[in-house]
Order: C-alpha cells, then sequence, then structure tokens
C-alpha cells in the first residue's frame, strides 16, 4: 500500500469519517476488502459526532505516515456505551486496526475499524 503524505491522511479522515457516518462509506472504502493497519496512536479523540483516530504507521520503505482510522456509524457516543473513554487509547499506543481500506490508492484510511492492542487484546 502506498501512504502519502500525513496531511493528506489527515484530510481524508476529516472528510471520509463524517461522510461514512452521514452517508453510504462506499464512494470512500472498499467494503469487498478487508486490511490490517498496525502503527502507534498519535491522536486520539473520542468527540461527537465523530471520534479521530490518527496511527502512525511505517509504509513498506521504512517511511513514517498517518493513517486515519474511521469507526463507520459509530459516534462518539455509541463508542461510550461499549466502554470507551478519552483515555482508552494512549498517545504512543501500539494498536492495529482491521476493516475496510480506502479506495484512494495514496491514501492510508481503514473504516469500520477493529482494534487489537500489541498483547492481543481487543479494544472495547
Amino acid at each position: 500500500m502506498k501512504i502519502a503524505s500525513p496531511l493528506l491522511a489527515a484530510a481524508l479522515v476529516s472528510v471520509a469519517v463524517p461522510l461514512a457516518a452521514h452517508h453510504a462509506s462506499a464512494p470512500l472504502f472498499d467494503a469487498s476488502r478487508t486490511i490490517e493497519v498496525k502503527g502507534s496512536v498519535k491522536v486520539f479523540k473520542l468527540s461527537n459526532p465523530h471520534p479521530l483516530l490518527i496511527l502512525e504507521v511505517t509504509d513498506e520503505k521504512g517511511a513514517k505516515a498517518e493513517c486515519g482510522i474511521g469507526f463507520g456509524n459509530a459516534a462518539g457516543v455509541a463508542l461510550r456505551r461499549r466502554g470507551w473513554t478519552p483515555e482508552t487509547l494512549a498517545i504512543g499506543e501500539v494498536v492495529t486496526a482491521k476493516g475496510n481500506p480506502a479506495r484512494a490508492a495514496d491514501v492510508c484510511g481503514v473504516d469500520g475499524a477493529m482494534l487489537t492492542r500489541a498483547d492481543g487484546r481487543p479494544v472495547p
């Protein structure tokens, strides 16, 4: 997977996650495929209506980049009902996100993500 600039990844999250929450995500994410992205938490905000998670990942060439992680249609309040708090993910914590990849080839983005911690435990 080719990863573009951090600014482009952040732009995808800021546009794609709200669109996914209010509109079909099919134009932005490929629901026929599932990928896993492993990285360290760079930004986590459990906000409404759209939580924000950006992972710092390493691409196939060893370069660091940012990857926007979406939670499908789950708003911050829905994540809170599942046990999430603003402290659920610590900055620097390594997690793996499994979900549908962004359709744009130059963007690292995953939607509908299920997260697991480095020790294999699922994030609520």
